[in-house]
Formats: structure tokens, C-alpha cells, sequence
């Protein structure tokens, strides 16, 4: 169970990444968006 968690962590990591320089934002611009409410999907919105 254990691996299976580092994989999925690691699998999140790798997504966001891509999220990130796709909208050219870095981890220290996460500090700074309101998460109050917030979904994470894999969806994008139309």
C-alpha cells in the first residue's frame, strides 16, 4: 500500500508540474491562490 501511495504522489507531482508551466506559474505562486472552495479535476473547464 505503501508504493502505491509514492506512486500516486508522485504521479500528482508530475501533473501539477505540467499545470504549472503551462500557465508559466511557479510553487511560490501556489502560496498565494484561495483554495477555500476549490475542485481539483482533471477536466478542463469548458
Amino acid at each position: 500500500m505503501k508504493n502505491e501511495r509514492i506512486v500516486i504522489s508522485r504521479s500528482n507531482l508530475i501533473e501539477l508540474h505540467k499545470v504549472l508551466e503551462e500557465n508559466e506559474l511557479s510553487c511560490m505562486d501556489l502560496l498565494h491562490v484561495n483554495t477555500d472552495g476549490l475542485i481539483l479535476t482533471k477536466r478542463r473547464r469548458v
